[in-house]
């Protein structure tokens, strides 16, 4: 029988091989690992083709060649990025990409390889910042629908005792003048900063059950 993939585990990490580099015989790296300790680190859409309903040899074949090159390249560019500087290598590939380049001196050898580093780095910093702002305007989002423009009406004095107390709890952490109150028709909102994308909780004191519905909580 010829064993196309082999699957390598001590119960808790599981190494998938394939024999890619030389027929017949397992590769001495694997195309795919999974850690059952970090769940959220897996790739189940990958880990699911390994399943008896969905297992297709060929289909398995070219995605493990796909992530074995993926692998390959990430270590090649944690190599070049782990240390101070790119290797000489990589720097020289980016320096015949400059326009008006000029010779490849000893100069340029010593001022590129930091330069070319900073320009990543910040490449980086620019990609998390992106991916943080996307995150942060879904959230305002969302909290803009949890709380839904009403018309403000004038609170009642067990309303007004009940944003006091909170008040005085909040005034712990930070100063009570920015723990503030809005009420509408079917509640009375507790906000931070008196801005209704930061709401703290909700006071629904209308009905014969008085009830008080947490939200979220700011650090000061």
């Amino acid at each position: 029988l010829k064993a196309r993939f082999a699957i390598l585990t001590n119960g808790i990490i599981y190494k998938f091989y394939s024999d890619f580099e030389r027929p017949n015989i397992m590769d001495r790296t694997p195309f795919f690992e999974i850690n059952l300790l970090n769940p959220k680190s897996i790739n189940y859409s990958e880990l699911e083709k390994f399943s008896k309903k969905e297992f297709n040899v060929e289909k398995i074949s070219t995605t493990a060649r796909r992530l074995k090159t993926i692998n390959t390249v990430r270590s090649i560019l944690n190599q070049e990025f782990s240390g101070e500087e790119p290797s000489e290598e990589f720097t020289r590939c980016i320096f015949e990409k400059i326009p008006n380049r000029g010779s490849f001196s000893s100069t340029v050898k010593k001022e590129l390889p930091p330069i070319i580093k900073a320009a990543i780095e910040s490449i980086i910093n620019e990609r998390i910042q992106i991916s943080l702002n996307e995150t942060l305007a879904k959230y305002e989002k969302k909290s803009e629908e949890l709380l839904p423009p009403e018309n403000i009406e004038e609170p009642t004095q067990e309303e007004k005792d009940a944003f006091n107390i909170i008040r005085a709890i909040a005034s712990e952490i930070t100063d009570p003048e920015r723990v503030k109150m809005r009420d509408a028709k079917s509640y009375c909102a507790i906000l931070f900063d008196d801005n209704n994308r930061r709401p703290v909780c909700r006071l629904f004191f209308n009905d014969i059950e008085k009830k008080v519905y947490s939200l979220f909580r700011y650090n000061s």
